[in-house]
C-alpha cells in the first residue's frame, strides 16, 4: 500500500517536492535523534497536525536591501501568507524587529499575528501584549536617539530608527571609509547612557538598542505557543519558525526540542535544524505547506 501522504498529493505537487531544495544540517548540531530529522518527517508533521507558523520579515520574507525603509512584501509571498492565514489549522505570526505599525504597513494582511520590536509587542487574533518597560529606559533611548542624529547627521547612508521600544542604527548604505566612525560614535553615545537599562544587539549591518531584560523573540514565540495550547484545535500544533539573523537565534534555541526551525542562509554556528538559501525558496516551501494543509491525512490509517 502506498503511503497516503503521496497518494493524496497530485502528480504536479510530487514533482514540486522532489525538486524542492531544503538543506539539512549535520545531526550533531541539534538534540533530536537524527532519524527524526529529515524532510519527509517534516512534511508528515506539518500535514498531520495544526501549524503555528512564525516568520521573520527582513531577510526572510523579503530579501535584504540597502535601504531598510524600502522592503515590501512581494505579491506572491503576500498571496500565500493570506491563504495560509485563512486555513482553519494554521496560525501565521510575523516576528520582527520592526515596530508593529511599521510591519503592518508593509505586510497589509489583517488576520495575521504581528510581534514587533523583537517580541516586546504582540497584536492580532484578539491578542494585545506589550512588555512593561521602565520609564528610565525610555529616557535613555530618547537621549541616544537625539545624540546619534546630531552626531551622525553629516554621514551619508546612516539610518536611525526610533521604534519607541527599541532603536536601530543601520549602516548598510554608509561608505566603507565612514563605517568605523559611525560605529565609534554609536558606542561612545551608548556608553554615556545608563547601562543598567540598555542592551546592544548586533545584526546584519545594523546595531540595535533594546531594554536590558530577559525577553526576546524566543519568549514572544513561546508566549504565542502557550496561548494556543488553550485552544483545543491547536493543542498539538507544530511550531515552525523561519529566520535569518542573530536575533532569530533566540527562537532557534527555544524551539530546538519541540519545533521545526529553518534559517534563511546557511550558517555553521546557527542553532536552526534546517536552512533554505533565500526568501524565494521559503516561498516554495510555503506553497508546499499550503497544499499539505489542504490535504490533511487521518491520524490513524488501517490497512
Amino acid at each position: 500500500m502506498k503511503h497516503l501522504l503521496n497518494t493524496l498529493i497530485s502528480e504536479k505537487f510530487n514533482i514540486a517536492i522532489s525538486n524542492f531544495k531544503i538543506k539539512q544540517k549535520s545531526p550533531e548540531s541539534y538534540s533530536l535523534p537524527a532519524a527524526e530529522i529529515n524532510f519527509s518527517h517534516v512534511l508528515e508533521l506539518i500535514q498531520n497536525n495544526p501549524v503555528l507558523l512564525f516568520l521573520d520579515f527582513d531577510g526572510t520574507l523579503t530579501p535584504i536591501v540597502n535601504d531598510a525603509n524600502k522592503p515590501q512584501l512581494s505579491s506572491e509571498m503576500k498571496s500565500v501568507l493570506q491563504k495560509l492565514s485563512e486555513m482553519p489549522h494554521v496560525k501565521v505570526a510575523i516576528i520582527t524587529g520592526r515596530s508593529i505599525k511599521d510591519i503592518k504597513s508593509r505586510v497589509k494582511i489583517k488576520n495575521l499575528i504581528y510581534s514587533g520590536n523583537h517580541g516586546l509587542e504582540i497584536k492580532g487574533d484578539n491578542l494585545n501584549f506589550k512588555y512593561p518597560i521602565q520609564s528610565s529606559y525610555k529616557q535613555n533611548l530618547k537621549y541616544i536617539y537625539s545624540s546619534l542624529n546630531q552626531k551622525l547627521n553629516s554621514i551619508n547612508g546612516v539610518l536611525i530608527q526610533n521604534k519607541n521600544l527599541t532603536l536601530s542604527l543601520h549602516y548598510r548604505m554608509v561608505e566603507k571609509k565612514d563605517t568605523a566612525f559611525v560605529k565609534k560614535i554609536f558606542y561612545e553615545t551608548v556608553k554615556k547612557a545608563d547601562k543598567r537599562f540598555i542592551k546592544i544587539l548586533k545584526g546584519k549591518k545594523v546595531l540595535d538598542i533594546r531594554p536590558n531584560i530577559f525577553w526576546s523573540k524566543g519568549d514572544a514565540v513561546q508566549y504565542l505557543i502557550n496561548n494556543y495550547k488553550s485552544d483545543p484545535a491547536f493543542i498539538k500544533a507544530v511550531p515552525v519558525f523561519f529566520g535569518d539573523d542573530i536575533t532569530d537565534e533566540f527562537v532557534f534555541k527555544r524551539l530546538q526540542k519541540n519545533g521545526i526551525t529553518v534559517r534563511i542562509g546557511k550558517s555553521k554556528i546557527s542553532q536552526a535544524k534546517f536552512y533554505l538559501n533565500s526568501p524565494e525558496e521559503l516561498h516554495q516551501f510555503l506553497l508546499v505547506l499550503q497544499d499539505l494543509q489542504k490535504n490533511k491525512i487521518p491520524k490513524k490509517i488501517k490497512d
